[in-house]
């Protein structure tokens, strides 16, 4: 890789992301593309997360982010999602690498001579066999996870719990698999998500 001469920001590498590695999905009717998608209410945020039969976050660090963060995003990260990958900048790689879990996908990004944005591929991700059932559960706003107990048959009783308990009872009702879907239709079928990523 050729070392970043260039300086650019967050913003303008995110846009670059959307456009360049994540447009098949934009194109997909079958996908959901969202910024900054809240991780463990909202104390951790992923950069994008992809939902479609799988829920894949995506961080970027540009060359004038910190790394310091990292090492509490890796821990929410892993508790959460099915794929993982750290896209960032070549400067970063080498601090990068020795944090992230081995099934953690890393890309690169590199910076023609005229300014031009490319990515090239350091590791290919691998599936998270590590998804925490209530970490999980707590994407769900609190009214999607009356809607799902209620369609499971839960009492009135359940249904007023507060939204730890909630969260607790699907974590130990529901088998991961079916969790994981009724997490990520729920998240599909948001209407008001106010971080949607832009239309390409």
């Amino acid at each position: 890789m050729t070392r970043l001469s260039i300086t650019i920001g967050e913003g303008e590498l995110r846009l670059a992301v959307h456009r360049g590695l994540l447009r098949r999905f934009h194109k997909d009717p079958q996908s959901l593309v969202i910024d900054e998608l809240g991780i463990q209410h909202g104390t951790s945020r992923v950069d994008i997360a992809v939902i479609n039969g799988i829920l894949h976050g995506f961080e970027i660090k540009s060359p004038i982010d910190s790394l310091d963060r990292l090492p509490k995003q890796v821990s929410s990260f892993c508790a959460v999602l099915d794929k993982m990958t750290l896209i960032a900048a070549e400067d970063h790689l080498e601090r990068a690498m020795p944090l992230l879990p081995r099934w953690w996908g890393i890309i690169g990004v590199r910076i023609g001579p005229r300014g031009g944005i490319t990515f090239c591929r350091v590791r290919r991700g691998k599936e998270n066999r590590s998804v925490e059932p209530l970490a999980l559960a707590q994407l769900l706003w609190r009214t999607e996870a009356q809607s799902i107990l209620r369609a499971l048959g839960a009492d009135k009783k359940i249904l007023r719990l507060p939204r730890r308990e909630m969260y607790s009872h699907l974590a130990t009702t529901l088998e991961l698999d079916v969790l994981k879907r009724v997490v990520r239709g729920a998240l599909k079928g948001r209407r008001n998500w106010r971080d949607l990523s832009p239309a390409l």
